[in-house]
């Protein structure tokens, strides 16, 4: 899973000079307070993450994020430490977007956004210790599927217009 963010701008998304608006998946992140070291918000605050950290912290078998969010919700004490390290993190790089973006709502999706239950307050309270910017904290209504379905819709708005110019314009 990729940690990437949209900005909508007026109903519509901005894309940057590249395209690549939004690649907060890339923001750098400093060491965690307890050594662990830093990395990028992908390699250590996205759902894959949380799995590597439980590992880390000594989980044994293939686990999910899923799992690890469940377990942490069961009481698991190294599944909250794994579920904790990641709101630390993801704190930071929401905290470098908010002072760029100044945005009045951020939406986790995907892995880390079916989790919002043990996120939303901790990632609150931890962004408001790091920035005085206040954003809105929200889960998406899009679930798990959130970047698929981000796909389809960006498709299906590039090939609209063709295939719809094509219908409307007169044969030769």
């Amino acid at each position: 899973m990729a940690a990437g963010l949209g900005v909508v701008k007026d109903g519509e998304p901005l894309l940057g000079a590249h395209g690549a608006l939004g690649e907060v998946g890339m923001v750098p992140l400093p060491p965690h307070p307890d050594g662990t070291p830093g990395g990028t918000v992908e390699q250590v605050a996205a759902a894959e993450a949380v799995v590597r950290t439980a590992l880390e912290l000594g989980m044994t078998g293939p686990l999910t994020a899923k799992q690890v969010f469940d377990e942490a919700r069961a009481g698991d004490p190294l599944a909250a430490a794994a579920v904790h390290r990641a709101v630390g993190q993801l704190a930071y790089a929401l905290a470098v977007v908010s002072a760029v973006l100044d945005p009045d709502l951020i939406v986790l999706g995907g892995g880390m956004g079916g989790s919002a239950d043990l996120l939303l307050e901790p990632l609150g309270q931890a962004l408001h210790r790091l920035t005085p910017m206040r954003p809105t904290l929200a889960a998406s209504r899009l679930g798990e599927e959130a970047v698929l379905l981000g796909a389809l819709a960006t498709a299906l708005d590039l090939a609209r217009p063709e295939v719809f110019e094509r219908l409307s314009s007169p044969t030769d």
